[in-house]
């Protein structure tokens, strides 16, 4: 009986997010080592797992962190890689997310920062094919930046994601906060995933979707760019992909865990969105997409436990292959 009061594989409907899971064995968040426990302590749920700048030991993160770089950045490749099979035997993981410095780098005027990221992008699409990942997951862009262009970003990305790393590998553009006057998270993602699509038009295998995260839509105001299907090659972002349309493959409930008398629920860091009548419409638009818990800041395995009921139940989740 796991810390949810529940028998292993009963969470399975809902993938976690590697993030912050090692928090829950009193380990820091970058420290891997804590990541298979807490994932005992919530039931054995699969995982999305998250691969960490703070573990290149090329340089330092060009976004925010706080860990001991000294010990980070000490693991490696190999122990990641070996670490990343072992996670998928024990639970599976049908996602990787690629290092939050992907975007930034790959947009850098230094070439070796662009080389640079297309190696975190490279390692990350290995790490899936070896876990038998069906997604990676991406920060396409620097959120700081004043000037995002779609189709530039997209150019960026197909220099390794339509090399043999990513062959069979849907790469789900995810819509992280844009900079740029006129644009939503999801409008930008959607409009770079249409963009990858078009540059690896009859590359063998290859698909792009989009990764919504509701914190971001919350903080946007923009749930409704998440069904838009116009003729826009800037917003094709519909519900039965193919034909042009690119589809929400992944939904990152990301927020933290607010507990009551009777049950727990995950409410956004920023705006108000109720995220539980999200998660219903998402859900429905876009039945064939993973379900990924996200969880910011502090929390108990009983709140995280609470967590994936409720998203569960908001959701009416499937079962995901292992």
């Amino acid at each position: 009986m796991s810390a949810c009061g529940c028998g292993p594989g009963a969470d399975r409907k809902v993938v976690v997010s590697t993030g912050s899971l090692p928090r829950l064995a009193d380990k820091p968040y970058w420290d891997m080592s804590g990541i298979g426990g807490a994932a005992e302590a919530l039931g054995s749920p699969p995982l999305e797992l998250v691969l960490l700048p703070e573990w290149d030991a090329s340089g330092p993160p060009v976004t925010s962190h706080n860990a001991d770089l000294d010990l980070s950045q000490r693991i490696g490749m190999d122990r990641i890689f070996c670490h990343a099979v072992e996670l998928a035997r024990r639970f599976g993981v049908p996602s990787v997310h690629a290092s939050r410095d992907v975007g930034p780098l790959l947009g850098s005027d230094s070439e070796a920062e662009r080389r640079r990221g297309r190696r975190q992008l490279r390692e990350a699409c290995d790490v899936a094919r070896a876990v038998g990942a069906g997604q990676v997951v991406v920060h396409a862009w620097d959120t700081f930046a004043a000037v995002v262009d779609p189709h530039a970003v997209a150019a960026r990305l197909a220099e390794v994601t339509l090399d043999q790393p990513a062959a069979g590998l849907v790469i789900s553009i995810e819509g992280v906060p844009v900079s740029v006057p006129g644009w939503s998270p999801v409008r930008m993602a959607a409009a770079v995933a249409v963009e990858l699509e078009a540059e690896a038009a009859g590359a063998q295998g290859f698909r792009t979707g989009v990764t919504v995260d509701l914190n971001w839509v919350s903080q946007a105001g923009d749930l409704e760019d998440c069904f838009a299907a116009s003729g826009s090659r800037f917003s094709r972002l519909g519900a039965t992909g193919g034909g042009g349309i690119v589809a929400v493959t992944n939904i990152h409930v990301h927020g933290s865990v607010v507990e009551s008398a009777d049950n727990c629920e995950v409410r956004p860091l920023a705006g108000n969105l109720d995220f539980g009548g999200a998660l219903r419409r998402l859900s429905a638009g876009y039945p064939r997409a993973q379900l990924t818990l996200e969880l910011s800041g502090l929390f108990r395995a009983g709140q995280a436990c609470g967590a994936l009921r409720w998203a569960r139940s908001c959701s009416g989740a499937h079962q995901l292959p292992r």
